[in-house]
């Protein structure tokens, strides 16, 4: 399920991010609704992610993989909170 989730969140918001960067380099509007959403959610799946992996890597012997993982989860983490506080920023300014 870990490996679903991550892999699914990470895919999916670079679709996610490529396109509102080229609707802004296109000066297409995006909604703030829409804008609040995405960055919400990414923020809920982002540190989701993040847990889950940790808690899966966690216990396990100490390898480079084990530290690319843990480090995976943390940029994940980081990247959650940055979503929220895209969120917070987006709200306020509406």
């Amino acid at each position: 399920m870990t490996s679903f989730l991550a892999t699914g969140t990470f895919t999916g918001y670079i679709i996610v991010v490529v396109g509102v960067f080229a609707g802004a380099l296109m000066r297409a509007p995006i909604h703030k609704r829409i804008d609040i959403f995405f960055s919400v959610l990414g923020c809920a799946l982002f540190v989701a992610s993040g847990v889950f992996i940790i808690e899966a890597w966690e216990f396990s012997f100490r390898t480079r993989t084990r530290d690319l993982a843990l480090i995976k989860a943390s940029l994940s983490i980081v990247n959650g909170v940055l979503f929220g506080f895209d969120a917070i920023f987006t709200f306020r300014d509406k």
